[in-house]
């Protein structure tokens, strides 16, 4: 597009000349009829006249050099019309040879490229012809005022719309979001925030470039280093994008267990209520994340499905808030356990039965000759005594070796896919006694450091209290890990206990009874179901790696902030680390566009091989149609420039003339002593010329009357 030629030229009459020639001639008609000289009030009078004619002839050449100056620049800009005139006339010729639909293929590529190489000399000549350095066509809505010398009187310059390079792709829709790979042009002024998105993903530049007209390629974001630490790229989001990945490419490198710890994603500035994160379900292959409710697995590569946290229930991500991920602080690996039998589906099988009393503080040997360690009463703990508001006799406390009156019924068996230790009903000798027996020792099993054991159990006792006992120990060492050391009424539950050191272990159960009443009859029971000895799982980098690029962001709002910052941390219980990242909100409001390339919008070879005529037949006007448009537009420019060169002309002349009137003006003015004089004499010198001629002319009369009386002919009376 160009802005060339006048708009408007108004040539005012230049009333002020003619008003000051008027005052002078009747300043010295004034001083030419009585005297011969003038007052001082005429002198200042002549003298201020003077002054103001010699302003307007400094006036006037001003003009006539500024007006000749427009000349100039439209006798240019005809002058490129006529030469980009000529190029399009070549341009649509080759034109209308591709329209022909017997070209070949080759053919048509030929013009191609020569219609390229017209047009780009086409668009050189517009956008470089210049005179004196300034630009003859330019892109904006401009105007170059042009004085007249008359105060209040100008021509204007430069309004005249030629879109001449509609035949480009000059003009490209807006576009709102930035694509990596992509060069595009800043069309109206940005804010900080949109320049500070556009800074983010390219290389170089800074924001005092990011100005109307300049073009900048968007680049892809650096990949995330795979130094140790926390790592993620910024988030570029249109409104619109509904729920997107925050960064599928984070990287989680530390080597540690991240079991009590966390993973936290925070918007920690300009967060709004129309933010959301949440955490997307995969697909359940290896290596993905499965959300289940607040649930979170992760499907390790070899042991499957691995429970390893839970999302917050007060930090859920929603809202604006952040979302925190807690992970347990023992997760085990299903079914790892290698102790033989431990459901007891084989009834007895893998384990020994010992159906005899138990003094704790003293092995007790099983048929096989195995000699079997036992908790000492310190160990077990002083058992709790709430009857009466005195405390226990000391006989409670360590009296497991009481004297009984009547034995009881020891027996060890799987009832209901159960162990099952009983006792029967008997009774002690001693008030407030305890009674341990019988027991069930499992095979030795091995166990590494932080393989947990869990069992489950139930007691109950059926004659007063029961107070049972489980527990591993190490076969090498004979060092005891207590499980269960309990007393009650009726009690159950899953217990676990963690391995320490590895070694070979077997696990050993006690019943007991507790006359806790003090009414000597006693009798307790207890169960024993799924013993596991179940190794821990880690949580590695890569399930809280899986589990971040799985976090989602999205907006319900539509005019959000247009930069966020976000914080990501995760802990494995003792340490902590963290990234900071941004999300931009890429949106451009219509202000970029895909950056021209001016070649032409369509080849000329798209006349012949377009489809969009009638029955889908080639339309070549298509591009013909397009070059007649534009020549059509250049030759009523130039017909508009040369309007205004010739009102430019008329406009000097009648400055020129103007401007000798005043010369007139002010040289009569200058010497007005002189000039009444010469009026004076030539107005004496017309008066005797007057009375001379009338006196001549009498004279002639007066001859004639003579003559016609002194005449022959003349009858006499």
């Amino acid at each position: 597009m160009a802005n060339i030629g006048v708009a408007k030229a108004s040539i005012y009459a230049d009333l002020s000349a003619t008003k000051f020639e008027k005052e002078a001639i009747k300043a010295v008609e004034r001083v030419a009829k009585t005297r011969t000289k003038s007052s001082s009030g005429d002198q200042v009078k002549f003298s201020t006249m003077e002054d103001t004619l010699r302003l307007d002839i400094a006036a006037k050449n001003g003009a006539i050099r500024s007006m000749t100056a427009a000349q100039g620049y439209l006798l240019a800009t005809m002058n490129a019309l006529d030469s980009g005139d000529y190029i399009l006339k070549k341009l649509h010729d080759i034109a209308v040879q591709a329209s022909d639909g017997n070209k070949t293929t080759d053919e048509l590529s030929a013009l191609d490229v020569g219609a390229e190489i017209l047009g780009d000399e086409f668009h050189k000549l517009m956008t470089t012809a210049n005179f004196k350095g300034k630009p003859v066509f330019s892109e904006t809505n401009t105007n170059m005022k042009i004085g007249t010398g008359v105060q209040d009187a100008s021509i204007d310059i430069g309004i005249k719309q030629v879109e001449y390079d509609d035949l480009y792709d000059h003009i490209n829709s807006p576009e709102n979001s930035i694509s990596t790979g992509i060069t595009y042009e800043i069309t109206k002024p940005l804010s900080n925030d949109q320049k500070e998105t556009i800074l983010a993903r390219t290389s170089g530049l800074n924001a005092a470039q990011l100005v109307v007209g300049a073009q900048f390629t968007v680049i892809d974001q650096a990949a995330n280093s795979n130094t140790p630490g926390i790592h993620t790229r910024d988030l570029y989001y249109v409104d619109g994008n509904n729920t997107v990945i925050f960064d599928p490419t984070a990287i989680v490198s530390r080597n540690t267990d991240f079991k009590s710890g966390h993973l936290d994603i925070t918007i920690s500035n300009k967060a709004e209520a129309s933010d959301d994160l949440n955490i997307i379900s995969g697909n359940g292959l290896s290596g993905s994340i499965v959300k289940t409710g607040n649930a979170i697995r992760y499907v390790d590569p070899t042991h499957g499905s691995m429970h390893i946290g839970q999302i917050d229930p007060s930090k859920h991500g929603q809202n604006g808030q952040s979302l925190r991920i807690n992970f347990f602080d023992q997760v085990i690996i299903p079914n790892s356990s290698n102790i033989l039998n431990g459901d007891f589906s084989n009834g007895l099988t893998n384990w020994t039965a010992y159906a005899d009393r138990v003094n704790f503080g003293n092995n007790f040997t099983l048929a096989d000759g195995s000699s079997i360690p036992t908790p000492t009463d310190a160990q077990m703990a002083a058992v709790p005594f709430d009857q009466g508001p005195l405390p226990p006799p000391p006989s409670v406390v360590g009296n497991d070796n009481v004297a009984l009156s009547t034995l009881p019924s020891f027996s060890v068996n799987v009832i209901n896919g159960q162990l099952k230790l009983g006792q029967g009903r008997f009774r002690v000798q001693v008030g407030y006694g305890i009674v341990h027996g019988p027991a069930a020792v499992s095979d030795t099993f091995s166990a590494t450091a932080g393989d947990i054991l869990r069992l489950d159990y139930t007691a109950t006792g059926n004659h007063d209290d029961y107070h049972v006992a489980g527990y591993v120990f190490n076969t090498t060492t004979n060092a005891i890990t207590l499980a269960i050391n309990e007393t009650g009424t009726t009690g159950s539950g899953r217990k676990s206990v963690e391995i320490t050191e590895a070694g070979n272990y077997r696990f050993v159960f006690v019943n007991g009874t507790f006359d806790r009443s003090g009414g000597l009859v006693v009798g307790a029971d207890m169960t024993i179901d799924n013993i596991e000895s179940e190794k821990q799982y880690s949580i590695p980098d890569d399930a809280v790696q899986q589990l971040l690029r799985s976090t989602s962001y999205s907006s319900s709002s539509d005019n959000q902030h247009f930069v966020k910052d976000i914080t990501i941390s995760a802990s494995d219980g003792t340490d902590t680390i963290s990234d900071t990242s941004k999300i931009f909100n890429t949106e451009y409001e219509g202000k970029i566009m895909v950056a021209p390339t001016l070649n032409l919008e369509k080849p000329v070879s798209f006349g012949a091989t377009n489809s969009l005529g009638p029955g889908g037949t080639a339309d070549p006007s298509v591009v013909v149609s397009k070059i007649e448009e534009v020549q059509t537009r250049i030759g009523s420019a130039k017909s508009e420039a040369k309007a205004h060169y010739a009102v430019l002309e008329s406009a000097i002349e009648s400055s020129t003339d103007m401007r000798a009137q005043f010369f007139w003006g002010a040289d009569a003015i200058s010497d007005p002593e002189f000039f009444a004089d010469t009026a004076y004499s030539a107005k004496q010198q017309i008066m005797q010329n007057n009375a001379a001629a009338i006196l001549a002319q009498a004279n002639k009369s007066q001859g004639g009357l003579m003559q016609l009386v002194d005449s022959p002919n003349v009858i006499k009376a």
